[in-house]
């Protein structure tokens, strides 16, 4: 065997070894779920099919498993039509886990004899060069933080 050949079948035998390899990393078969109950043990966030977006009034799930398959075979279990199944919602036989509450934020005292700095909107604050501004911030108003982390213009 020359040596153009013996590197063609070396290269391809550690093509083949890497390819199989990864099929077998990849060969977790995706299963139907009896219950959410059973899903969240393995999933603990849900799982939703890509582009998901979960529907709620209050702060969305954002780090469920992304998987078509799982999705797909788990569909029914979607019950606000989302594309996410057994995301963090209350389900038979579950808890809730008890929320956990910040303590309310105290507002700023304007230091006597400054200017009292306010902003209509983020252009506003982004114009005056001080976005991204925090809680605390002069001119840091809730209106300027749509997710409410202390951080407006962001």
């Amino acid at each position: 065997m020359n040596r153009a050949t013996a590197v063609l079948v070396a290269g391809l035998s550690l093509t083949l070894g890497v390819m199989s390899t990864a099929s077998s990393a990849e060969a977790v078969t995706p299963k139907k779920y009896q219950s959410c109950a059973k899903l969240i043990k393995d999933y603990s966030k849900g799982v939703g099919k890509p582009g998901a977006r979960d529907k709620t009034s209050g702060v969305p799930v954002t780090n469920f498993k992304v998987s078509k398959k799982i999705y797909q075979l788990n569909k029914a279990k979607d019950t606000d039509k989302d594309g996410i199944v057994c995301e963090k919602k209350r389900s038979r036989g579950m808890t809730a886990p008890a929320p956990i509450v910040a303590p309310a934020p105290v507002a700023p005292q304007p230091v006597v004899g400054q200017p009292t700095v306010t902003y209509k909107n983020c252009d506003a604050v982004r114009a005056a060069g001080r976005a991204p501004i925090r809680r605390g911030d002069p001119g840091y108003g809730s209106h300027l933080d749509r997710d409410g982390d202390g951080i407006g213009c962001e």
